[in-house]
């Protein structure tokens, strides 16, 4: 069998081939029930997994499921576009797919509206287990409030306090993930951990023991966000440093990387607060205020005086994930990719399309809005995922391939990826994405996918081991 062609439910597809109502009637079986592509030579089938960058226009909403042979694992990293209904339609088709109202762990890149306006419907439809999130401060909070004042009153209710409206939505426990500057401590994902008791009582799917405690994290909360503390005390709320890594059901990897930058425009912010009669910096009242449209339409004009100065400095906070096998277990994989739009296969750029690749690895990288131009920023970067890069098939390209976060440098990182994803709306007013990104992607020889109103992109696998491995 060519590399080019698949088996798929008893057909043989040709990549090249693969457009037309041919493709969407070809995609509907496959949407319905992935056998998988059987690949001879011993191998055995030990993960099953899914994973999805929903069409969401100008956002992201992307979820992944893992299936072993006990267990199954299902996250969401992100939720959010600027146009609520077509996230909300994201969601329902979703919660329709997956056949069940479970999620084991929801990932918030950060908190701007684009990537978080489709939590109200998230949590109408899924029990989400656990919540992984970056810290910002009452302050920075509403920052990102007054970015947006026409969103519906459960987000101010977020942004007020994200840990009470999380509790408030049965949500069992949340993990606050700092860590302002990337280095290589914690446990390197080629190494086994030590047995040491679990973190409470909570039955997770998810084993937090590689990650270790930030006592100056915590104490920041502590003097920002006092109220948290009985949630910290019933081991509700923990407070982790992203140096190490979390497993999921003993199979698969988690490594994240936080690069936290304080708004820089922040004491010209507060100053224009003064002059406006808020007493600041209160933290209570800051959260007051954030729940209060009255307010927020009034404190518009600070907002509007330094949000050049800003210079996206919350979406430099963005919580970047990498996530893949753990290691040793993947031996050989099978990734079909569809996607009505993609480059630069010219019989796919207007139908969809079907490709595969038969690679050993099947990391991915998820980098939210993080600005890859800061020299500093993208060294930690490097040096943190150093174990991981090389493991990259699947990349997002930050902030919806805008050219001002993207780097270069990035693709020779990951010299083993084949795919880069930008999640954008067709005609934005931003120009995303970028010409210059796509071309800079296409230049070695990578794919470019563009998910937008229409397009999604949705990439399945089977993760095989060798016998010999298991007798061992």
């Amino acid at each position: 069998m060519k590399s080019q062609d698949s088996i798929f439910e008893g057909y043989v597809v040709n990549a090249e081939a693969f457009n037309g109502l041919a493709a969407r009637f070809m995609l509907d079986k496959y949407l319905n029930g992935f056998s998988g592509i059987e690949v001879t030579g011993g191998f055995v089938v030990e993960v099953c997994t899914s994973f999805m960058f929903h069409s969401v226009g100008q956002g992201l909403f992307y979820s992944g499921e893992v299936k072993g042979d006990k267990e199954v694992f299902r996250f969401v990293y992100d939720c959010g576009s600027q146009r609520i209904r077509l996230v909300d339609s994201a969601v329902r088709k979703f919660k329709h797919d997956v056949g069940d109202a479970m999620i084991d762990l929801l990932i918030l890149s950060h908190l701007h509206t684009d990537h978080t306006s489709g939590l109200d419907r998230l949590f109408s439809n899924f029990k989400v287990q656990e919540v992984i999130l970056p810290y910002l401060t009452p302050i920075e909070r509403l920052l990102v409030a007054l970015s947006n004042v026409n969103m519906p009153a459960w987000f101010y209710d977020f942004l007020s306090d994200p840990v009470v409206f999380l509790m408030e939505r049965r949500v069992e426990r949340i993990i606050i993930i700092g860590g302002e500057v990337g280095g290589e401590g914690g446990v390197p994902p080629t190494e086994s951990r030590p047995s040491l008791p679990p973190e409470g009582d909570f039955p997770s799917k998810i084993d937090l023991r590689g990650l270790p405690d930030d006592e100056e994290l915590r104490r920041e909360i502590l003097r920002n966000d006092g109220d948290w503390r009985k949630y910290m005390n019933m081991r509700r709320l923990l407070i982790k440093n992203h140096n190490g890594c979390v497993v999921a059901i003993g199979l698969w990897l988690f490594r994240f990387f936080n690069y936290k930058v304080s708004p820089s425009a922040l004491q010209n912010f507060i100053k224009c607060l003064g002059k406006m009669g808020f007493k600041l910096p209160n933290n209570e009242e800051i959260k007051r205020i954030i729940r209060d449209k009255h307010s927020l339409r009034r404190l518009k004009r600070c907002y509007n005086s330094i949000v050049r100065k800003l210079n996206n400095d919350f979406n430099n906070s963005s919580l970047v994930v990498y996530h893949g096998p753990k290691d040793g277990v993947a031996i050989k994989n099978t990734i079909c990719v569809f996607s009505p739009l993609c480059y630069p296969h010219e019989s796919c750029q207007y139908f969809s399309s079907q490709f595969t690749f038969f690679v050993k690895k099947s990391g991915q990288l998820l980098t939210g809005d993080i600005n890859l131009n800061l020299e500093h920023k993208y060294n930690e970067l490097e040096k943190h995922y150093h174990g991981c890069f090389n493991n990259v098939i699947v990349g997002l390209v930050p902030h919806h391939g805008a050219g001002r976060n993207w780097k270069y440098k990035l693709l020779e990182s990951t010299s083993e990826s084949k795919i880069w994803v930008v999640s954008a709306g067709f005609a934005n007013r931003y120009g995303h994405p970028s010409p210059e990104v796509i071309e800079s992607i296409l230049s070695k020889g990578k794919r470019c996918v563009w998910v937008n109103e229409l397009n999604y992109l949705l990439i399945k696998s089977k993760i095989k081991r060798q016998l010999s491995d298991q007798k061992k």
